[in-house]
């Protein structure tokens, strides 16, 4: 009996034959660029995830199918990100011999010397406020890999990908406490809890 295809891949081959028929305005040669690169970008303020040595799209395409995908239910995903039904979440790891960089670290992983330099908070982000930490330092190791695909015109499309933890999507609420904690309000443990859960940017000054 033949296995399904992986997800993963079948919606890479998804994306780029939609590239390709060029039928579809949202989803040109410029989307495959952004879907598919990461790269150290030593000069560039906003800091993304990246594995060392991996730069182009073939050999990002390569790994990403080299890998091994188990994908994440509803109850696995932290709050917000399985509240869209036409989103798969997908975990991989990165090989040993693989470095894998991230940008996103959780709040109670941040280290004192980071916590040092000050947590601000930035509306500026895709999915809303997030919390940021100027940081010139070297990003964290990982070997943590989410991918994520999507139903677009009925058939399931590969999204993005990214490195390092998953993490809850940021609400009023959340910004809230987020503002109350930097002001220094006295939180209850519950509210202490749900920060430390949350991702921290890590962008240079």
């Amino acid at each position: 009996m033949q296995s399904s295809p992986c997800p993963v891949i079948l919606g890479l081959e998804n994306l780029k034959a939609l590239v390709a028929a060029k039928t579809d305005t949202c989803i040109g040669p410029e989307y495959l660029t952004d879907a598919l690169i990461h790269i150290n970008k030593p000069d560039n303020g906003n800091r993304i995830s990246f594995v060392e040595g991996i730069e182009t799209i073939e050999a990002t395409e390569e790994l990403l199918v080299s890998l091994e995908w188990e994908e994440a239910s509803k109850s696995r995903l932290p709050d917000g990100l399985g509240d869209d039904p036409s989103l798969r979440y997908f975990l991989g790891i990165l090989p040993v011999e693989l470095v894998g960089r991230t940008d996103i670290v959780k709040f109670d992983s941040l280290t004192e010397e980071q916590r040092e330099k000050g947590i601000g908070l930035s509306e500026g982000y895709k999915f809303g406020p997030q919390m940021f930490v100027s940081w010139d330092g070297p990003l964290p190791e990982t070997r943590e890999v989410w991918a994520i695909i999507g139903e677009r015109d009925g058939t399931m499309v590969f999204y993005t990908w990214h490195l390092g933890p998953l993490v809850p999507r940021y609400n009023r609420e959340v910004a809230s406490w987020v503002m109350g904690m930097i002001h220094e309000e006295d939180l209850d443990t519950q509210v202490k809890r749900a920060i430390n859960a949350l991702g921290v940017k890590l962008n240079r000054s």
